[in-house]
């Protein structure tokens, strides 16, 4: 299955004073201060914002508190109308995917930034009041794997959906208390969480998911590769079950690829009908009344599964593979088990293995691990990074691999840099010096590896000047 790197950033929010948080103070969910009361309860309070997170503080004219997934502001040097606000937390921790062109009129779509705000999410996005505190979106909607669910990062606050909630309903990603944690180092923060997390790699645009939860939550199966370029310049995206692709200027047109075909099954001849009360006629070519006889269990699941338009005709006759009743359509198989519980005796073949096997996609098969040889560093003093390059299919390390590496300074800058060649160990290590730093500062960096013909495996780290 495939997985994505999720990572915790550790990003420092560097332009404000955030070491003003006392040294006895050490216990969770702290009581929101009066002046934020109000617009954290107007704002949904502890159920749609968390916790308090650490005391008030103060950075020039604002007044600063995190809650678990967000950092309020309040700043009386502004307009009465807009001194409440949210800090943009996930410009700080990602860059951001880049942008989709797409025409910005088409009904039922929420364009923004150069982003499609999932429809799941846009009802709560407009109940937060829009772009105005929560933020423009930065990426589009992803499948994470690691938290099975359905995520999107916007400026201010970041969405997540759990698969197959079936009342769709919306959380917050905890931007507050992965801030909180770093620049107060856990004094007044809730204890570390599994979910505060944020994936910070760069992804090609990923317009399948509202497609595939048209399907049914199971019917595709687990996504195998992360959405990739083919050679014919179309996006697409490899599940188990299935294979999507469409048209980077063509956003709105997702359609399955013909998988059977693509993976060697041969159409059968049209076959006449069958005397059997069990099965359905399709006729195929009505003058000759050929055609293919399909199960009326088999036209039932369809229909519960986005219907004939994705499935299309079928192309084959039952056939048995290993014991396993099996008919084909021009974009997927089905199987019937018979061993199986009756609930689950028929599914879509995982032809998705076959084909990616085929298709030889690298792009989800290399492993990336970084590491400082040291969390803090003193101004000035030489850090060393290390990086571990292995291929999961074999898990095999990857010699004379140069992985990139991009560091974000604190004057804004960035500096990019190259590692040596990989070792027959797959690891590398790169010197680091940074002159003009001061203590406090978080110094992020990025590093990527690529190969001809796949998407680079990104990986996002930090380390603390102190």
């Amino acid at each position: 299955m495939y997985k994505k790197l999720a990572f915790i950033l550790i990003i420092g929010l560097m332009a404000m004073g955030l070491m003003g948080c006392s040294e006895s103070q050490t216990a969770a969910n702290v009581a929101i201060d009066a002046r934020f009361s109000d617009f954290y309860n107007l704002m949904g309070g502890e159920t749609t914002l968390g916790a308090g997170q650490g005391t008030m503080f103060q950075d020039g004219s604002r007044l600063l508190q995190f809650t678990e997934n967000a950092l309020m502001i309040y700043d009386e040097s502004l307009p009465a109308g807009e001194r409440y606000n949210f800090e943009p937390l996930g410009k700080k921790f990602l860059t951001g995917d880049p942008g989709l062109t797409i025409a910005d009129n088409l009904p039922g779509v929420r364009y923004l930034n150069g982003h499609l705000v999932y429809v799941d999410f846009i009802p709560f996005f407009d109940q937060l009041g829009g772009v105005r505190f929560v933020g423009q979106p930065l990426t589009e909607v992803r499948f994470n794997s690691d938290q099975n669910r359905y995520e999107q990062y916007f400026e201010k606050l970041g969405f997540y959906l759990e698969l197959g909630d079936s009342q769709k309903r919306v959380h917050l990603i905890p931007y507050g208390l992965i801030a909180c944690r770093q620049n107060y180092l856990g004094q007044g923060c809730s204890a570390p969480r599994s979910d505060a997390v944020i994936d910070a790699q760069d992804y090609l645009p990923q317009p399948f998911i509202t497609f595939t939860q048209s399907l049914g939550d199971n019917f595709p199966g687990a996504p195998l590769t992360a959405p990739y370029l083919t050679a014919d310049g179309l996006l697409e995206q490899v599940y188990e079950n299935v294979v999507i692709t469409v048209s980077p200027n063509d956003l709105k047109n997702v359609q399955l690829r013909q998988l059977p075909a693509l993976t060697g099954i041969q159409p059968d001849k049209l076959a006449p009908a069958l005397d059997n009360e069990l099965m359905v006629f399709l006729p195929i070519d009505p003058i000759a009344n050929l055609g293919h006889n399909v199960p009326t269990r088999f036209l039932k699941y369809i229909a519960q599964n986005g219907g004939a338009n994705n499935s299309g005709i079928p192309t084959t006759e039952l056939f048995n593979v290993n014991g396993i009743r099996r008919q084909c359509f021009t974009y997927y198989c089905l199987d019937f088990d018979p061993a199986a519980p009756p609930e689950n005796q028929i599914h879509p073949a995982p032809l998705g293995h076959l084909y990616l096997a085929m298709q030889n996609v690298t792009s989800g098969q290399i492993k990336l691990i970084v590491w400082e040889s040291s969390p803090t560093v003193a101004p000035g003093q030489e850090q060393i990074l290390g990086v571990l390059a292995y291929n999961t299919t074999p898990n095999l390390p990857m010699q004379n691999m140069e992985p990139a590496i991009e560091i974000n300074l604190p004057d804004g800058t960035v500096q990019s840099l190259h590692f040596p060649p990989t070792s027959t160990s797959g690891s590398t290590y790169l010197k680091i010096r940074l002159s003009k730093t001061t203590r406090g500062q978080i110094i992020a960096y990025k590093v990527c590896l690529s190969q001809p013909g796949s998407t680079p495996v990104c990986s996002s780290e930090s380390w603390l000047v102190w």
